[in-house]
């Protein structure tokens, strides 16, 4: 009811409805003292002072302040080390939210000293926080509290940071949701100035030899920090992505790209494909201390041996010499027999692939009371650049038509697919109303679709196709009395 209101000039001063109280303290006074007088005119003798007394003393009573048990304060030690740093610089302190957190950190600031990214006032001007929302790097944050896994020239988005003042970003871990951590910390390939329970600290200017080792130097000044690959296990025809976290002691000078090998034991590379190594940032471009992922996605070909290959990495200079150094990052094993995965010990197993992005190995599914309740267990076969959504069907076998149905993005749409991980497994839970399904026997399917376009992934069970882009689960059916 107060929305309406609110548009109202006078109502969007006072900005929150609590603060008619501070209105309405002075009508209210008024009102009390006339009521006082009318009850003190009423009464005789003694009783005409002891009244008014009486209310007086109650009144100051509900203003009464005395000791009572706090909850103890808890400063990280690393706000006292800031405030011994003798530059002045900014923090951006993580998560942002203007009306919770950030009190907390403008509580921190009185030990530190030091400008902050964000904070809480009661009046915000209209372009108080212009940076968050157009900063490329902090904008995402600032929207959802997650990190943009495509903004691939991690150094540079530092770099960006560091020129407005920002010298450190502190995650504070008991305020993300499950596995934001993670996700950020995943996506800085450099190590922390600090951790604690409490907070994690990185730099904005991270230095070779200090935040960061090369696990191999592939050329002069630059090499391997960080590898992540999607699988141990392929199938020919199957989908292999390798992520590279890349770091320069120097300034590269050249171009380079890389070229990803799958080598056989007697170590001849059978196949091999180049990549940039950072599209939309080549080397040649970066300076010392550069950092920078890049995302590699292979399809094995149906061609090769079922067999075990290394896979590896090199670098091909700017005249496609290349370069001398070759760096195992991982073993994959090429099968013809489906490849297993881990799930929960409750789940049903499935061999089922939507299209080369999802995997689905399990599932769970049961009835509780009027709901339907199934858990899908995911998993990433690459990065994604769609955020796809999900739908389940409870259909009718006769008709193939819904009776009932749910279409979301996954985790109850906190956990777009465009942040998943090559190779991360996510649990998906999907509750479907049955209420006011007529009685019988109905099927369970479940399909992945862009909502953009409506497109389906094509569904793929133990080596066939599926009709109409969707997967029927077998042999599952939800029966209603």
């Amino acid at each position: 009811p107060y929305y309406p209101l609110s548009r109202l000039y006078v109502f969007e001063v006072l900005k929150i409805p609590d603060r008619f109280n501070l209105m309405l303290i002075i009508p209210v006074a008024v009102a009390v003292g006339y009521a006082v007088t009318d009850i003190r005119e009423r009464l005789e003798g003694r009783l005409q002072t002891a009244v008014p007394i009486a209310l007086g003393l109650l009144i100051l009573f509900e203003y009464l302040s005395i000791p009572f048990e706090m909850h103890p304060l808890r400063i990280s030690s690393f706000y006292e080390s800031l405030a011994q740093e003798q530059e002045e610089f900014g923090i951006i302190e993580l998560p942002i939210d203007l009306h919770f957190s950030d009190k907390h950190y403008m509580l921190y600031q009185t030990e530190h000293n030091l400008p902050i990214a964000s904070g809480c006032i009661s009046r915000r001007p209209s372009d108080a926080t212009a940076f968050l929302e157009t900063n490329s790097f902090i904008s995402r944050p600032y929207s959802n509290n997650e990190v943009d896994p495509s903004l691939t020239d991690v150094s540079r988005q530092m770099g960006g940071l560091q020129e407005e003042g920002f010298r450190y970003i502190i995650l504070h871990k008991a305020w993300f949701s499950t596995g934001q951590v993670d996700r950020w910390q995943r996506y800085f390939p450099f190590n922390p100035r600090y951790d604690d329970e409490d907070l994690v600290a990185y730099v904005t200017s991270p230095e070779a030899g200090r935040d960061y080792e090369l696990e191999t130097e592939l050329a002069p000044g630059i090499g391997v920090i960080r590898t992540i690959t999607s699988t141990a296990c392929v199938n020919p025809g199957g989908v292999l992505e390798v992520d590279v976290a890349w770091g320069a002691t120097e300034a590269p000078g050249t171009n380079y790209e890389v070229e990803v090998a799958l080598a056989s034991d007697d170590g001849v590379a059978r196949h091999r494909q180049v990549y940039a190594v950072s599209p939309g940032w080549p080397t040649e471009e970066w300076p010392a201390n550069g950092v920078a992922w890049g995302y590699y996605t292979m399809t094995v070909p149906l061609s090769l041996h079922p067999s075990g290959h290394d896979i590896t990495l090199s670098l091909i200079d700017a005249t496609q010499r290349p370069q001398d150094t070759v760096a195992t990052v991982g073993h994959l094993l090429i099968q013809s027999m489906p490849c297993s995965y881990e799930i929960p010990e409750e789940m049903v197993a499935l061999d089922s692939l939507f299209g080369t992005m999802i995997r689905l190995p399990g599932y769970k599914l049961q009835v509780e009371g009027n709901e339907l309740v199934l858990d899908l267990y995911w998993r990433a076969e690459q990065r994604m650049k769609t955020d796809y959504k999900i739908f389940v069907h409870v259909f009718d076998p006769a008709t193939r038509v819904p009776v009932a149905q749910d279409d979301s993005m996954p985790v109850r749409w906190s956990y777009r697919t465009t942040l998943w991980g090559p190779g991360e497994s996510v649990l998906d839970r999907h509750r479907i109303d049955l209420r006011g399904v007529p009685s019988g026997s109905y099927g369970v399917a479940v399909g992945v679709y862009d909502p953009a376009t409506m497109d389906r992934l094509p569904v793929v069970l133990a080596g066939e196709s599926q009709p109409d882009g969707r997967l029927v689960l077998p042999g599952e059916t939800v029966s209603l009395p």
